[in-house]
């Protein structure tokens, strides 16, 4: 039953992680490419272009309004929409008296004879539509209309245009224009974009399968290291065991290669071999390996000699030339030897002899923590702190806490 459960789950992330890629790589590379999608950009694009054309002339009809407010006299009017007038872009105007009932009346319009000769309800665009009466109707009805009609230019090509009519209630006008509205054609999909998409989509599924595969076998090697019957300082300090499960402390072991801080391979057995002298005391006082870095922690705690500081004995202290040098298999060394605690004591953030080695030590540290809990060892076994050469108070301070915090945790078994 556990192996069925298991394999369907395993499915189950493997399926969903293909399905993730896939739509992200369909989403960003052949969603836009689909005719679907582009006759939806195209409208949208066109609607917005309809809309500005539209706001454009309200605003122009707006402006030339405030020219001819107040003027009663009709020559007067004729020669202000006639100075707006250029080419065919040009302003219309009807007006009605204040008889109830009465009609609208042209004041101007270039084709003013031939619309009066044809009546506006049989002003027609190439369509058949009765644009001009249907716009009047909603200016009237409603206050403004807007009606797109087909028009035809004089090298008979045949184009959209919008015209829009506002009605002017204070002087009974109907003011109006038209305008040219350049639409955006979609694109047709051509053959080529067709291959285009049909690779990228099989790509996209080798992806996926790529991609899900990866998850899947990171995902095995998690579980198996979670449930490995091994010891866990075992696991840890076997070489091999620990490039897959200290990935991070990789990375900066390779920076200390090029740098000083790294010591020689006598030097690094030397280390070892003093994790393993750790006294053993009875009745029960805790056993700690403190690793102190040369510039500075180590110096404090001369200074706390010096002064002739007391602090307990319980500390077994390893210098290293810098907290960089300090390894994680050096900390899980200790433990399996019988230490029930561990110090690493470093400079304080920008006081490095190295520069930087401090925060390596900081960023081991915090990976360190995680990795000992999964173990069962408790978070207080193990401490890091910042000590300086003049601190020899602040190390007597940290040395007893921390002995009294493991003290209270009593031996540690592994």
């Amino acid at each position: 039953m556990k192996k069925l459960t298991y394999s369907i789950f395993k499915s189950l992330v493997f399926v969903s992680i293909s399905v993730i890629v896939f739509m992200y790589v369909y989403d960003a590379k052949i969603k836009p490419h689909t005719p679907k999608y582009m006759e939806t950009v195209h409208q949208k694009t066109n609607d917005a272009i309809r809309k500005q054309t539209i706001q454009t002339i309200m605003d122009e009809i707006d402006f030339v309004y405030n020219e001819v407010q107040g003027v009663t006299e009709i020559d007067e009017l004729i020669s202000i929409f006639a100075s707006y007038k250029q080419g065919n872009n040009y302003f219309w105007a009807l007006r009605r008296s204040n008889d109830i009932g009465s009609d609208f009346n042209f004041i101007y319009h270039p084709l003013q004879n031939y619309i009066d000769s044809l009546g506006i309800q049989n002003f027609k665009d190439k369509n058949g539509a009765s644009f001009f009466q249907d716009v009047l109707s909603q200016a009237a009805s409603n206050g403004d209309g807007t009606v797109i009609y087909l028009s035809e230019n004089s090298v008979k090509t045949q184009t959209n245009k919008v015209v829009y009519a506002k009605y002017f209630e204070a002087d009974n006008f109907i003011i109006g224009k038209s305008r040219v509205l350049p639409y955006l054609l979609a694109n047709p999909v051509e053959e080529g974009q067709i291959k285009y998409l049909f690779a990228i989509l099989s790509v996209s599924i080798v992806l996926s399968v790529l991609a899900g595969f990866l998850v899947l076998s990171i995902f095995k090697i998690i579980i198996s290291f979670i449930f490995s019957k091994k010891s866990p300082i075992a696991t840890v300090t076997n070489k091999d065991s620990e490039n897959d499960l200290i990935e991070s402390d990789k990375e900066l072991a390779e920076e200390d290669s090029n740098t000083d801080i790294v010591e020689s391979a006598a030097e690094e057995d030397a280390i070892k071999e003093e994790l393993v002298a750790v006294d053993d005391h009875k009745p029960f006082e805790p056993k700690i390996v403190g690793f102190l870095c040369n510039w500075c922690s180590y110096a404090g705690a001369d200074k706390a000699g010096s002064a002739q500081n007391p602090y307990p004995t319980n500390v077994r202290i390893v210098k290293v030339m810098c907290s960089g040098r300090v390894d994680p298999e050096f900390i899980l060394k200790a433990f399996k030897e019988g230490a029930d605690g561990v110090m690493i004591l470093a400079c304080h953030p920008g006081d490095c002899h190295y520069k930087e080695g401090n925060y390596r030590a900081a960023q081991r540290y915090q990976m360190l923590i995680k990795l000992l809990d999964q173990y069962g060892i408790e978070e207080d076994r193990c401490y890091f702190d910042y000590v300086s050469a003049g601190e020899g108070e602040k190390f007597v301070k940290v040395i007893t806490e921390t002995v009294d915090k493991v003290k209270g945790l009593g031996p540690l078994k592994i």
